[in-house]
């Protein structure tokens, strides 16, 4: 039975930070080598203590050196790579990641009949043998010196519960610190997520259950905080939503879910909220992929107000109209926008900011060309609103 310095914490939960390995299946996403880097230590910044998933060694030998220098040059993390059940890929991403302060590594296998009848022809006993076999071995080889994680593909597919809670009870038996049970296609709702997790868990108390969700159905972030409070210790998640077709639940609306809603969670994660925002934006430079105006937590517009009665409100109390508050986030404050949905008070705000004083007839007069203008053209620019002042 595993009892690693490496099994997952039972006083809080954790992540298993996926941006550099299931991130980069984003169709045209790359990370680079020194890029893999750079966001690997913005994530041990942010989360410290957890799991960075820093690639797939067996793709190609440049992989290989970008696992590598993320083992070589991050801390206050763990580092971790991915391979197939095979011994071949366990040793290469053993040997990539030998030169982390806490090195993991993880294979996986598909545990669907589904899966395993359409591609590999062997029958669901026969895979957890050999899975349960690769476990013994990574074991033998690397010791204490590494964690070792299984992912348990297409569990969402398998309606055998039964078998899960086996594969769980002789994997961690083997050897393994963390089975990751997988939404591989991300079918899930969340009372079915908290069915099998709870059930896993009753079941296989020893394992440290990770629940790998994906976005597909609009349901990760959910389904992975149903998990969590289940009783999984930890779940994969992809900053900024990245990963294959729909992605991942998004590393900030996790973290963001389990610190401002820790009243109702009761969960305990060490992270820190401000340097979600630099983390989003590195990722999304080096990915190509901005996110989404409204993308919950680091969208642009989750800093902006144009709606007059919103502002008019947080005037008075800023609890009224905000969970996700500037300084959860490390930022300077809230922007009013001048807009079809201005009131004059929040135009008044507006023009404020922008060093703009008007007399009350003054400021009556812009707030009327302003009503007119919107209901001409769909944006206002700043050049408009020196015309609106100027009354051109």
């Amino acid at each position: 039975m595993s009892s690693s310095r490496f099994s997952l914490p039972t006083d809080r939960v954790t992540l298993n930070e996926e941006t550099l390995r299931d991130g980069e299946q984003t169709a045209g996403v790359t990370f680079l080598r020194d890029d893999k880097v750079a966001i690997a230590r913005q994530i041990a910044a942010a989360l410290p203590g957890c799991i960075i998933n820093s690639g797939y060694p067996p793709i190609s030998p440049a992989e290989v050196e970008a696992v590598r220098a993320v083992a070589q040059h991050v801390t206050g993390a763990q580092v971790e790579c991915a391979g197939r059940a095979t011994r071949e890929d366990f040793q290469l991403c053993y040997h990539a990641v030998a030169d982390a302060e806490m090195p993991r590594v993880s294979f996986w296998f598909p545990v669907s009949r589904l899966m395993l009848e359409s591609r590999m022809g062997v029958s669901q006993a026969e895979i957890l043998e050999r899975a349960v076999e690769l476990t013994r071995f990574g074991r033998d080889l690397v010791g204490e010196r590494a964690g070792i994680d299984v992912a348990l593909a297409d569990a969402s597919q398998t309606p055998e519960t039964d078998l899960l809670i086996e594969a769980c009870q002789r994997l961690t038996e083997a050897g393994a610190d963390m089975i990751v049970v997988c939404d591989t296609i991300g079918r899930m709702l969340p009372d079915e997520v908290s069915d099998l997790v709870s059930k896993l868990v009753a079941g296989a108390p020893e394992a440290g259950i990770c629940f790998h969700a994906h976005h597909d159905l609009g349901n990760g972030t959910a389904n992975s905080i149903a998990a969590l409070r289940a009783g999984a210790r930890a779940v994969a998640t992809a900053v900024n939503g990245l990963g294959e077709r729909a992605g991942m639940p998004p590393t900030e609306e996790v973290v963001a879910n389990l610190l401002l809603r820790r009243d109702a969670l009761g969960l305990e994660l060490l992270a820190d909220s401000t340097a979600l925002l630099p983390l989003s934006r590195l990722v999304a430079e080096y990915a190509g992929i901005a996110p989404h105006a409204n993308k919950p937590v680091v969208g642009a517009s989750v800093l902006l107000r144009e709606t007059g009665t919103q502002v008019d409100w947080m005037q008075r109390d800023p609890r009224t109209f905000q969970i996700i508050t500037p300084e959860f986030l490390g930022a300077e404050r809230v922007t009013v926008v001048i807009g079809k949905m201005s009131s004059q008070e929040s135009l008044a705000l507006a023009l404020a900011d922008r060093g703009i004083y008007l007399e009350a007839s003054e400021l009556r007069r812009v707030f009327v060309a302003l009503k007119e203008l919107t209901g001409q053209q769909r944006t206002v620019s700043e050049a408009d609103i020196a015309r609106l002042v100027a009354g051109k």
